[in-house]
Parts: C-alpha cells; structure tokens; sequence
C-alpha cells in the first residue's frame, strides 16, 4: 500500500499512465495518439471488473488479481480517453496494446524460490523474446491502420505469441459505466482532472 491507499501494482500500472497522460495530452496534437500497455492478464480481474472499494488489496489481496485489476484499468482509461475525444471533435487517438509473454525477469522478484522458478520455466515454455514481445505496441504506436479505441496484441498462442493484430479485450474493457467510475475513481485518487 502507498501513501495514497492504493495498492503499488495498481499504483504503478494505472494510476502512473492517468497522470503521465494529463502532462503530454496538450504535446501531442491532433495528429498523435495515446498508448495504453495492457496485458491479457487484463482478464484475471473478478467477474464485476475492478473492486474499486478495495484499490488498497486490503481484502482478499492476491498479487495476480491485482495485476489483473490494473490492466483492465489501462484499457478502461484507454476506451473512455478515446471516448471523451471523439466527443470533443479531437482526432487524437487512444488505444491499448499487450505484448504477450514477454521472457524477460520482471516476475522474478516473488519473494518465494518457487514463485521465481515457476516463472523462469513458464518464460522458457510460453514466452516470446523481448523483442518480439514489444511489437505490438510499436504497431499501436506507429502503424497507420489503428484505430482509436483499438486493443492490439499477438496473434497466436492466445494471445501469448506471434505478431501484431487487432486483439479481443474482455467484455469489463468497454462496459461504459465501468469506464466512468474507473476515471472518477483516478481523479479522486490522484487530484487530476482533464479537460477533454
């Protein structure tokens, strides 16, 4: 838990993009585009989407669902972003994009020997080079057939493996009233407000 009473996972993960995006928002003109990293992990969050009376994991905390719970937040702030454009007559763009498996270390700081050797083995079988991983979101950032409000992601292994496509985000992802109180909650939490 931080010092705003919000779990760090969730913190870092979504929190940080709601206020990083407010101070580039005005930089990138009409003819720029946001870009949400995701996760397909985004569907680990519970059934009702995210616990949003319980952003400080202080119930039934679990680290993946937490995890999960953040990335959802990411493509909930991405859709209701791209929203709030459109509605503006902006012809910025926001979408989101989720890399796969990644074999990188960053699950391997559990805490727990196995927690670390599970996640090494998985890197081993499922995972993709870095490299291969992070063209999804040069494809979101970069290509020029996305499409606001867009979620991209690999194309085999269920999502996990390949290259860039159009990816199907859980159904939480575009639930409007969701998408309303994930960015009331972030303004509440953080002070920040938009102008779009």
């Amino acid at each position: 838990q931080t010092t705003l009473g919000l779990d760090l996972q969730f913190l870092t993960n979504h929190i940080g993009h709601f206020i990083l995006v407010t101070g580039v928002l005005d930089l990138l003109g009409d003819a720029g585009r946001v870009v949400m990293l995701s996760s397909g992990a985004h569907h680990m969050a519970p059934e009702a989407g995210i616990e949003l009376d319980n952003l400080d994991g202080q119930r039934d905390y679990s680290p993946w669902k937490m995890y999960g719970q953040s990335k959802l937040a990411n493509l909930l702030f991405a859709n209701e972003l791209q929203r709030r454009l459109t509605a503006a007559g902006s012809t910025l763009k926001s979408l989101s994009a989720q890399p796969g498996w990644a074999d990188t270390d960053a699950g391997m700081h559990s805490g727990r020997k196995w927690g670390d050797v599970s996640w090494r083995a998985s890197c081993r079988a499922i995972g993709q080079p870095a490299d291969v991983a992070s063209l999804s979101i040069t494809y979101a950032a970069a290509a020029d057939d996305v499409v606001g409000g867009g979620y991209y992601g690999p194309d085999r292994f269920f999502g996990m493996r390949g290259l860039p496509e159009p990816a199907r985000a859980g159904r939480a992802a575009t639930d409007q009233a969701l998408m309303t109180a994930n960015w009331v909650a972030a303004e509440h939490h953080t002070g920040v407000r938009y102008d779009v």
